[in-house]
């Protein structure tokens, strides 16, 4: 292109203008082409921002220390809550990470529950990576240390529970379908230890909380089965018997006349029918309450099974 009689002209800009004629507009443009970023293990769950999250009730607080060093440190705070998703219409269980080192233990948690997704665990929905980061589960829970009420055959169960879940009670948790689930620690409460039920599978319901329920249970497999379990169970009931305080503490050799011979109108030498009638009696009659240095039972039986009467 030339431009003839023009004098003292300059030329800058990207466009260009001949007007000794028509006038035409050359425009140059950049366009710049960038390949979509790689999806992220991040982006398999939902972002919820914190604005989105109403929080309804506190559930769960705890602490995360450091025990790497000898003052303990703490690492960070976890609390759990229950929240709404108004704009979602849902309810969620929420994790709440503050504290030093936050950002690590909430990525340790996104690991975890991201590692071992199962229908018996909590089950990650989303996920907010601010300043005060955020882990949101499906459903609403509550931790089986809320509602439980020891009970023999409910302590049993947990007991079964808890190592087919590999987890400790205070692990244990209800959704809203009645099934209880492995979470996060909840608040502490004691289980007393029970042997294991190799070959059966425990249910998952609460419902198995209730004695009659968890009784009619274990009642359906063979005494073979479960009478060592019951009676090593057992042994760890003894403080709740009402025999407990009929004995002077600590004592290894509690003499005969010092014992009960009857308690409730029941003969401690007599066997009974359900409806209390006498079946049988000791032939030799008098106390039976002896104990030997070792603390066993004299007179003791062993059956075949391996039990002692």
């Amino acid at each position: 292109m030339s431009f003839n009689n023009v004098s003292q002209v300059i030329v800058a800009g990207p466009a260009i203008n001949n007007v000794s004629r028509d006038q035409f507009n050359v425009t140059a443009r950049e366009v710049y082409f960038s390949s979509l970023a790689e999806p992220t293990e991040y982006d398999e769950f939902k972002r919820v921002t914190t604005g989105e999250m109403y929080l309804l009730e506190e559930i769960h607080r705890d602490g995360i220390p450091d025990c790497s060093c000898q003052c303990c440190r703490p690492r960070a705070q976890r609390t759990i809550y229950s929240v709404e998703l108004p704009e979602r219409k849902i309810k969620c269980t929420a994790i709440e990470y503050k504290g030093p080192e936050a950002r690590e233990v909430w990525e340790e948690d996104f690991r975890h529950f991201t590692q071992n997704r199962s229908p018996n665990a909590w089950q990650l929905y989303g996920l907010n990576r601010s300043n005060v980061p955020f882990l949101i589960f499906h459903d609403e829970l509550v931790p089986l240390g809320h509602f439980y009420t020891y009970s023999f055959w409910g302590n049993l169960f947990v007991e079964l529970l808890r190592k087919k879940l590999s987890c400790y009670p205070w692990e244990i948790w209800l959704n809203t379908r009645g099934t209880l689930t492995k979470g996060p620690e909840g608040p502490a409460f004691a289980v007393r230890p029970a042997e294991t039920l190799d070959g059966i599978t425990i249910p998952s319901s609460a419902k198995m909380l209730q004695d009659d329920i968890s009784f009619q249970f274990f009642q359906q497999f063979p005494s073979t089965t479960m009478d060592r379990i019951i009676v090593e169970s057992a042994q760890f009931h003894y403080s709740g018997s009402p025999l407990k305080s009929l004995f002077r503490e600590g004592a290894l050799n509690i003499p005969p006349e010092n014992t009960p011979e009857t308690l409730d109108g029941l003969r401690f030498d007599t066997v009974y029918s359900p409806s209390l009638g006498a079946v049988a009696r000791w032939r030799d009659g008098g106390a039976l309450w002896e104990m030997d240095k070792q603390e066993e039972l004299v007179d003791k039986t062993v059956l075949d099974d391996g039990l002692i009467r």
